[in-house]
């Protein structure tokens, strides 16, 4: 994000002020967005796709990990490993 750069400084810093201040609720919108899903079991990503900016994904000690996409899915480690192991009966 460029906010800071591609901003003119013409009004004194109010316009940049309020994309920073907009930025940050769009990203807690989507860290809330993203905690709310649980992937225990894998699953589909709900969200924007790339173009709209995406889903962001952040580890719980604050770091950005990377952008999904909606309908993206999340694999659990024994797919991931096995992928007949999918297709296994389930209790």
């Amino acid at each position: 994000m460029r906010i800071l750069a591609d901003t003119p400084k013409f009004d004194f810093g109010v316009t940049t002020a309020i994309q920073i201040a907009l930025a940050g609720i769009t990203t807690l919108a989507q860290i809330r967005t993203i905690s709310s899903q649980q992937f225990a079991e894998g699953g589909v990503v709900q969200g924007p796709n790339h173009a709209r900016g995406g889903v962001q994904m952040w580890h719980r000690k604050g770091a950005h990990l990377g952008e999904m996409e909606g309908d993206e899915i999340i694999l659990t480690r024994g797919v991931f490993r096995n992928p007949s192991y999918a297709l296994r009966p389930r209790p």
